[in-house]
């Protein structure tokens, strides 16, 4: 969840902590734009699937299927 914070923080999404918790749990937050949250969705899948496939090679396919998430 941390990471989904300050990568959220690194793509320019000013959210708390708590409100990104809340994105997290699926609940919508009174103030976010709707693109910001998408873009917050975007993150947590992208995560998931880094976690899901540790045992993967990372080479040229692995990162395009990486940055295709959404």
């Amino acid at each position: 969840m941390d990471y989904i914070y300050k990568s959220a923080n690194l793509e320019g999404i000013h959210v708390t902590f708590p409100e990104t918790q809340a994105i997290f749990d699926g609940v919508g937050v009174h103030g976010i734009k709707v693109e910001d949250i998408i873009k917050i969705n975007n993150l947590k899948r992208a995560w998931q699937f880094m976690l899901d496939t540790l045992d993967r090679l990372t080479d040229f396919d692995y990162f395009c299927r990486l940055n295709m998430i959404k």
